[in-house]
């Protein structure tokens, strides 16, 4: 069976602004990698290899008015797509230090935090699908 053949599960990620959310009772999962960002692709070292990915966003991310307790939220399918292992980092890239802190909220929910520097990126990353009313539930219960 060929790469080809696989049928992608779209991870979807949600993100909701400027929201409170309660995560007391859930530890999070710490992960600090690095990133290298380049003309043609991401670059990341797992393992001790180096993979280069690149980003897909094949699927446009759209805006969804009032879609959890009358918040708007911008939903995105982006991912990286693995494409081959390289001996080498280019030498003109830009590397980032990411410390990441993934909340399992159930098997098809997580609430994902990635702090680069002082910036912070907040998201919920789920594959259940957009109408599935699990998918509203389980967020509006962390909201505060």
């Amino acid at each position: 069976m060929g790469l080809n053949s696989y049928i992608y599960n779209y991870i979807m990620k949600i993100y909701v602004p400027k929201i409170n959310i309660n995560l007391s009772k859930i530890t999070p999962k710490v992960n600090i990698y690095d990133e290298y960002y380049t003309l043609d692709g991401v670059y990341k070292i797992n393992n001790n290899k180096i993979i280069k990915y690149l980003i897909n966003d094949k699927i446009q991310g759209k805006e969804l008015n009032n879609f959890i307790n009358d918040l708007d939220c911008f939903i995105s399918y982006d991912y990286y797509q693995y494409e081959s292992t390289h001996y080498h980092i280019p030498n003109e890239h830009i590397k980032m230090t990411i410390n990441c802190k993934t909340y399992r909220i159930s098997d098809k929910l997580m609430y994902v935090v990635e702090q680069t520097g002082n910036k912070n990126d907040e998201y919920f990353e789920s594959d259940f699908l957009l109408t599935d009313p699990n998918l509203k539930e389980q967020i509006s219960t962390l909201l505060l």
